[in-house]
């Protein structure tokens, strides 16, 4: 019997261990990671699509990051508004499309990238099924108040009086002129301010205090910064979490380089797949 024992204790405590591995990992995934635009399907990053959702689920991500564009008939579909970069990377050559071309995949050239579509109305109905997902919708207003107004208004009609999906719904705005909007209705209460240190809306970091007296004033306790903001000015990171204000940060796949934002007290990543060494 002592050496049966002998025997079990060592394969005990490896099963243990690696259970303890798995579910950490698992809860870190969950807590800790945002599927930037859902996530990639197949290695490829920015789809917003249905396969990408479905993969990152199955991975074990349960926080989401979409982007919702106008197309030029007045509807909401998932997708990056025009970046060159994001659409040289999935062979887009047309900037401009109707929901119907996009929802058919047209825009999509290269043969090799087969995902499926989704739009505002889809991704509310992928909420609804999923009750345990917390999503960050990202709206490309491209600082045009009609049009943040505009998506602000077809998401409240497509959710509804769904009290559950709203309360997982961040709202993610760019600029300050958006907030009256989001302000002036009674549907979604968690917004998400993006931190901006360079191109079209450089923040001054240094006045930290003004950032902090403009976040409380209009209610907002989300707000995300790039990288490289936050590896220079730690300081301010720690002065934003002793304010209640949890900071996030899109997007970033090195494992190296997560690990320092982590350490300088960033509460969630965005991040297009786990992980790049």
């Amino acid at each position: 019997m002592s050496k049966i024992n002998k025997i079990l204790k060592p394969i005990l405590f490896v099963f243990v261990l690696i259970l303890l591995i798995f579910s950490t990992y698992r809860f870190c995934i969950a807590n800790f990671f945002i599927a930037h635009a859902l996530g990639e399907n197949n290695g490829v990053f920015y789809t917003n699509s249905k396969e990408a959702f479905i993969n990152s689920y199955k991975k074990g991500f349960r926080q989401f990051e979409v982007d919702l564009t106008k197309t030029t008939d007045n509807k909401v579909v998932c997708f990056h508004a025009f970046n060159q970069k994001i659409y040289e990377n999935l062979h887009i050559k047309q900037n401009n499309y109707t929901h119907d071309e996009f929802m058919s995949g047209k825009i999509f050239s290269a043969p090799e990238y087969k995902f499926t579509p989704i739009d505002l109305e889809q991704f509310v109905s992928l909420m609804k099924t999923h009750k345990n997902i917390k999503v960050m919708m990202h709206l490309h207003s491209e600082k045009n108040p009609q049009t943040t107004q505009f998506l602000l208004n077809e998401i409240i009609k497509t959710v509804g009086d769904d009290k559950q999906v709203y309360d997982r719904i961040y709202i993610g705005i760019n600029f300050p002129e958006e907030i009256p909007i989001l302000t002036g209705q009674n549907k979604i209460k968690n917004i998400m301010y993006y931190i901006r240190v360079k191109n079209k809306r450089p923040e001054n970091m240094k006045k930290i205090g003004d950032i902090i007296a403009f976040m409380k004033k209009h209610n907002i306790h989300v707000v995300s910064m790039p990288y490289k903001a936050i590896i220079k000015y730690p300081k301010e990171i720690k002065k934003l979490r002793k304010n209640n204000i949890y900071i996030y940060s899109f997007a970033q796949n090195e494992i190296k380089e997560i690990i320092k934002m982590k350490i300088i007290g960033v509460n969630a990543i965005g991040t297009d797949t786990i992980f790049e060494w």
